[in-house]
């Protein structure tokens, strides 16, 4: 059975790790599920562009510029959005940071060029201004905002959304029947997390 168990797995993409694991399966009674690209498709698309002191195509090269460095998939979103619009990213390494759960910090014309949340630009002492307005509207409707700041000004926000694949919420519906509890993990903010959990029942 646990030959089987392991096979029927691997063919369907799942890796099951030992007999002893498939057999402690059991046992479990939550169920931790990241978000992107796990109960999303793990596609994201740059949905609003608001720009303050410079324009959007602007806004969107200079994020693209810091984000080419990381392979995030909302990283990648403003770089397919910044190729689509034919805007070039320029090759920026210096000191570049990715910090965990917030966000980059790097070098970008001389100047420090922060990508991220609002935990981020608290830390850099960045007033969000009238931006926190659509900060909140933007998270209320599922999507994740990130702020672009450079030098010291917020230069703008760009969000970011993804589409929730049409099998997670009978998967979650299955595993509650099961009387199994799961929980939602991501790294974007707590109002966009509320927003997919509503959605598909964690």
């Amino acid at each position: 059975a646990i030959i089987v168990g392991t096979g029927l797995g691997a063919s369907r993409g799942i890796l099951i790790r030992s007999g002893e694991a498939l057999q402690r399966v059991q046992e479990i009674d939550v169920i931790m599920l990241d978000k992107t690209g796990t109960v999303t498709l793990g596609k994201p698309q740059v949905t609003d562009i608001i720009a303050l002191s410079v324009t959007d195509d602007e806004l969107l090269k200079i994020a693209a510029t810091a984000e080419q460095l990381s392979d995030h998939p909302l990283a990648k979103a403003i770089c397919q959005a910044a190729k689509e619009r034919d805007l070039t990213q320029e090759s920026v390494q210096e000191d570049f940071e990715n910090l965990s759960g917030m966000g980059l910090k790097l070098k970008y014309e001389g100047k420090t060029l922060l990508v991220g949340n609002s935990r981020l630009m608290d830390e850099n002492k960045i007033s969000l201004g009238t931006v926190e307005a659509d900060m909140n509207r933007l998270s209320q409707e599922g999507k994740t905002p990130m702020l672009i700041a450079l030098g010291g000004e917020l230069l703008g926000v760009i969000s970011v959304s993804d589409t929730i694949k049409e099998s997670s919420i009978q998967a979650i519906e299955s595993m509650h029947k099961l009387g199994i509890e799961t929980v939602l993990l991501t790294g974007d903010n707590q109002q966009a997390a509320e927003y997919i959990g509503g959605i598909v029942g964690t």
